[in-house]
């Protein structure tokens, strides 16, 4: 079987160590758009913590080849809580890229 190397999606924001939600009703994740010819979506995760392990995942959501952005409530976020969120890249063929990762320290007060 071939197999093609896909690269990470590149993370733009939240890519800093704390994210100040106060007054704010969401928090939009960004990233750059794929390179790749055949992109079928991307899979967005967000963790509590920094373990992306099961038990830790609070959102998962599929979204379109063409997304460069994802708004999560600001409801989601703790104060002074650590979040983690990946993005990873499913291609035509049903291969996944490697796991892009970020976290950061919601600051709600």
């Amino acid at each position: 079987m071939n197999s093609l190397f896909i690269d990470a999606p590149t993370l733009l924001s939240p890519i800093t160590e704390e994210v100040v939600l106060s007054g704010k009703s969401s928090l939009e994740f960004r990233w750059q758009g794929s390179n790749y010819l055949f992109p079928q979506k991307f899979i967005f995760k967000l963790y509590k913590g920094y373990n992306t392990y099961g038990d830790n995942l609070i959102l998962k959501e599929d979204l379109s080849r063409d997304a460069t952005s994802f708004e999560v409530s600001a409801d989601k976020f703790e104060d002074s809580q650590i979040y983690t969120w990946s993005l990873i890249l499913v291609v035509g063929s049903g291969q996944k890229s490697d796991a892009a990762f970020s976290s950061f320290k919601a600051i709600k007060n």
